[in-house]
């Protein structure tokens, strides 16, 4: 069985406690996504006790819940700088991608067009539209 050295090892795991993802760091050590799952489930079989997350030392840590809908605990949006502005544009009826060109024009915004248009997704609430039952 091929066993990758012990810096690529800890460069997944090191880069997994950061919070990166695991298609980013095979994307970026340039590894197969199923190596990266291997190393990271051998590391994790690994530690004391996953099912409470407690350390070693007996002291606990309070777990961070991620999931893929929603991050929770997560690193901030680039898009927090300019909360303001995209709000305006929103009430101004302007469209995620007027707002995305008008923050790299005017504001030097470095972000993606994707990143303005989660944030928009996270911020707009659901409002539930009535509707009467046809028979």
């Amino acid at each position: 069985m091929n066993q990758l050295k012990v810096n690529r090892q800890q460069s997944i795991i090191g880069l997994y406690q950061q919070g990166w993802s695991k298609r980013r760091i095979a994307r970026e050590l340039q590894l197969d996504r199923a190596t990266v799952r291997k190393y990271l489930a051998a590391e994790i079989s690994k530690s004391p006790t996953p099912q409470t997350g407690s350390e070693p030392d007996g002291s606990s840590k309070s777990p961070t819940v991620q999931t893929g809908s929603a991050s929770v605990g997560g690193a901030p949006s680039s898009c927090e700088p300019w909360r303001e502005q995209i709000e305006r544009g929103l009430l101004a009826g302007l469209s995620v991608q007027r707002i995305y060109q008008d923050l790299v024009s005017d504001h030097q915004f470095a972000g993606s067009y994707h990143a303005v248009r989660r944030f928009v997704l996270r911020q707009q609430t659901v409002v539930e539209v009535p509707y009467r039952r046809m028979e």
